[in-house]
């Protein structure tokens, strides 16, 4: 991915950041509900959080100017 190509960067992270929505939420409704929390909620969003800080570092070999 370029990083000129601005829509497929924002809808990666948009996407990426609905992961990590969706899976707090389910959790933290389960947790209220007093149920167990599926591995693959926790699975899902430190993923999706390690995706996105992923995308949004500076590459090392980017120049300032």
């Amino acid at each position: 991915m370029h990083k000129t190509d601005n829509f497929s960067y924002r809808l990666v992270v948009a996407t990426l950041s609905g992961a990590v929505a969706v899976s707090l939420i389910s959790g933290m409704a389960l947790a209220v509900m007093n149920k167990p929390i599926p591995e693959i909620f926790i699975v899902i969003g430190s993923n999706a959080i390690g995706a996105i800080s992923g995308l949004l570092a500076p590459s090392p070999n980017q120049k300032d100017g």
